[in-house]
């Protein structure tokens, strides 16, 4: 900022000039608590007139504006010294280099990860859909032979009963892969964590999965148990085997022609009918029995298939929307902290090549130091002058503005410029 001396110029002409001047200086500080002020200040003082007579009340505007001037200059000194006592730090260059190292090799390491991490996600649902996968078809597996030794080892009685029993099984199974894929999921989480090295894993959104027990009860109904053969159809099959008994023995003792009493016949009718019918109605209660295992077994084996499918679809489904929200944050987390990361190594970089500039920054604010100092002396010099000419002026003196500065009290009248004769100031009312 150069300044020019004005001494041909009016005192709000001065004014004007300093003010403009001292703005630049504001605007190049990027003070805008000044700015706002010293615009005012310029304002008022274009509503004067721009020529050599001074009134009263122009004085105390042009003073007023002056006298902001110059408060303007010392805080505008105070920070040229400021930053020039920083710029002067010997440990200054040390502690710049230092951190542009260190924002460089962070930003190097997290440039890094953030290729990685994507994969370890991608590994680490993929290993966690298989592991879950293969646990609910071992379960189910398990819980399958054992559901068929229990069919075997007894009988299953009625299968609505069984049924029953089962679902409230799957209702368990269900919340335990629920339960281990929550683990899995909050597992891969932490493992990007440490990755990024982040304070805590990024926020996991709630699985979404049909309840065990809405899932359970959403499977097929059990089948309709077979219908038992009518009354007459069951008493035939028992009694036809101990009718052919007696009639065997009848043809038999008249093929061989023996003699035998009616009695010992009557008995031997008897005994036959009752061991064949007995031998018919065991083997009809056996094939009963083998008729309830048979279908217990094929419910039991038909209501696992369907709730296996319906579970890993609900498994997959639940991993592939948790892989997504935690893809989603992770990129938010990462992506803040990237641009931290470059806005960091730019102020960095910036510091550091400023720093390399401080020796013509140092010469520029000497520079500023002294116009400053030039500005507060042409400031005094014009609130000198106005003081004189206002003490010049003819009229009531109690009606001058009180003007800050060195007492100054010339003479009303004096040799003109010219010394042809006496100056006089004229007041404009």
């Amino acid at each position: 900022m150069t300044t020019t001396d004005g001494a041909d110029q009016t005192p709000v002409a001065q004014a004007i000039t300093m003010v403009d001047q001292v703005l630049r200086a504001a605007k190049a500080q990027q003070r805008r608590d000044l700015l706002e002020r010293l615009r005012k200040a310029r304002a008022s003082l274009e509503t004067v007139n721009l020529r050599s007579e001074l009134s009263v009340g122009a004085a105390g505007t042009v003073d007023e504006a002056v006298g902001l001037t110059v408060r303007a200059l010392a805080t505008l000194e105070c920070d040229l010294r400021h930053r020039r006592a920083m710029l002067e730090d010997p440990v200054r260059s040390a502690r710049l280099t230092a951190e542009l190292a260190d924002a460089r090799s962070r930003s190097g390491r997290v440039a890094a990860v953030a290729k990685e991490w994507q994969h370890l996600v991608g590994d680490g649902f993929a290993a966690l859909n298989s592991d879950a996968e293969f646990a609910v078809r071992t379960r189910l597996r398990g819980l399958q032979a054992d559901g068929e030794r229990a069919i075997a080892d007894g009988d299953p009685g009625r299968l609505a009963e069984s049924d029953a029993a089962l679902r409230a099984r799957l209702v368990e199974e269900a919340d335990h892969a629920y339960r281990r894929l929550h683990g899995g999921v909050h597992g891969v989480a932490g493992r990007v964590a440490c990755l990024l090295e982040l304070p805590r894993p990024c926020r996991e959104s709630a699985l979404a999965v049909t309840p065990p027990v809405e899932l359970v009860a959403r499977l097929s109904p059990p089948p309709a148990p077979r219908g038992r053969p009518p009354l007459p159809a069951r008493v035939l099959k028992v009694f036809r085997p101990g009718w052919s008994g007696i009639l065997m023995i009848l043809i038999a003792t008249r093929l061989l022609g023996v003699q035998v009493p009616g009695w010992a016949l009557a008995t031997g009718a008897v005994i036959g009918a009752a061991v064949l019918g007995g031998a018919a109605y065991s083997g009809e209660r056996g094939r009963a029995l083998e008729r309830r295992r048979a279908d217990a077994t094929v419910a039991l084996r038909r209501v696992l298939e369907e709730f296996q499918l319906v579970l890993i679809k609900q498994l997959r489904d639940a991993s592939r929307a948790a892989q997504r929200d935690l893809r989603r944050s992770t990129a938010a987390v990462v992506g803040a902290r990237s641009s931290a990361l470059t806005e960091e190594l730019d102020a960095a970089r910036s510091a550091a090549e400023a720093d390399r500039r401080a020796p013509t920054e140092l010469a520029a604010i000497a520079g500023e130091l002294r116009t400053f100092e030039q500005l507060r002396k042409r400031a005094a010099g014009l609130r000198r002058r106005i003081a004189g000419e206002l003490a010049a002026a003819p009229g009531d003196p109690r009606t001058a503005p009180a003007v800050s500065g060195p007492a100054v009290s010339p003479p009303a009248t004096g040799p003109g410029e010219d010394g042809t004769g006496p100056r006089t100031l004229h007041v404009v009312a």
